[in-house]
């Protein structure tokens, strides 16, 4: 017994809808049937805040999805799912071009490579 054909990753619609700067944060991550058929939904998860966001083409514009739970999905608007996407991004340290965010030196700031950190978690 064989599964279906492999198929490769779809960077299209994401692509069309975020800025490039944004892009470098975002993983493929699998298809997803459309309910009422036509184009599969795309399925892309952000490194960082491990949020997805449900893409697909329709009418040569991008058109979102909310995933609802129990494999249902509901039509969205396209900016409110993309600020749902990065809503903990700046809290996590970062910009939505995954750069880290500058604020003042504090124990919750990323370690550079090689720096020790043992004394930040000791007990009082």
């Amino acid at each position: 017994m064989t599964g279906p054909p492999e198929r490769a990753c779809d960077w299209e619609p994401l692509e069309r809808a975020l800025p490039e700067a944004w892009l470098d944060g975002w993983m493929f991550m699998f298809y997803v049937s459309h309910p009422a058929g036509g184009e599969d939904l795309r399925a892309y998860k952000h490194q960082i805040t491990r949020r997805y966001l449900h893409l697909r083409l329709e009418d040569g514009h991008v058109a979102a999805y909310r995933f609802l739970g129990h494999d249902s999905y509901r039509a969205a608007k396209l900016v409110e799912e993309v600020e749902d996407a990065y809503a903990t991004i700046e809290p996590l340290g970062f910009t939505r071009a995954m750069e880290p965010v500058e604020r003042a030196a504090c124990p919750c700031e990323r370690a550079s490579p090689g720096e020790d950190l043992s004394g930040l978690f000791d007990d009082p």
